[in-house]
């Protein structure tokens, strides 16, 4: 059986009242995020990625217990994920290569000889021009620094993709189409996404799990299907925003 990438129960923020729920990833799923401004979602991202603790409670990473984890072990997890949060984390000054070819040699410790080829066959790949990799990144139109920040997300085949950017919505059909789609199909991955209008239309249905938070906390998990019945308005309501 298939073991799940991403296991927590806990609160995310101080002013959690309720007991929340427990939230498990496992490979193939498509979780959606949810909920009110203010009420944790960002945080909750964060703690997926292992960038902060979380407040209280348990949390794995890759069937890791990240409160026991040290930097060096966290490091090897993070080379499984890809993560775009708000902040699309490239350097405005650096070129794309330059911001695409880190990942593999931090993580990896790949020479430039090895690295280009990569980078020009994934430039391809997507449908970008390879030319795009000598572009510096503070020049780039809107949608051109969305779509390279989505790439440096995806580059290295995640088991586990986390999207917290309203921007990169209307992007997702065409570049999770190339190899996340399969792998997906096969179980070999996952993706949690932000909430935002037509993100339902774009993914696959029968894998969708909505997770709503409320408060700090997790307050529902279940199919968006389930959660139109859930007895707390407040639920009901964030599940139905997003047509």
């Amino acid at each position: 059986m298939d073991k799940p990438l991403f296991q927590m129960s806990g609160a995310i923020l101080p002013m959690a009242e309720s007991t929340p729920c427990d939230l498990t990833v496992w490979p193939g799923q498509v979780w959606v995020i949810t909920g009110p401004s203010g009420s944790g979602k960002t945080t909750l991202f964060k703690v997926m990625a292992g960038i902060i603790q979380l407040l209280r409670g348990k949390i794995h990473l890759f069937d890791r217990d990240l409160r026991y984890t040290s930097p060096a072990q966290l490091l090897k997890l993070r080379r499984r994920l890809g993560v775009m949060l708000e902040k699309d984390g490239l350097i405005p000054t650096w070129t794309v290569h330059e911001c695409l070819e880190l990942p593999w040699r931090y993580h990896d410790g790949m020479t430039p000889e090895r690295v280009d080829p990569k980078l020009i066959q994934i430039m391809e790949d997507h449908g970008e021009e390879p030319e795009l990799l000598g572009r510096v990144v503070a020049t780039l139109p809107l949608e051109q620094h969305i779509r390279v920040g989505l790439l440096r997300a995806l580059q290295m085949e995640p088991e586990l993709l986390l999207l917290d950017n309203d921007l990169v919505c209307s992007l997702l059909p065409r570049y999770l189409q190339v190899s996340f789609a399969r792998r997906l199909q096969e179980k070999q991955c996952a993706l949690v996404v932000r909430a935002i209008p037509g993100i339902y239309s774009i993914l696959p249905a029968e894998r969708v799990q909505v997770a709503v938070i409320l408060k700090g906390a997790v307050a529902a998990t279940g199919t968006r299907d389930s959660l139109r019945h859930h007895p707390d308005p407040l639920v009901r309501k964030f599940v139905e925003r997003f047509p």
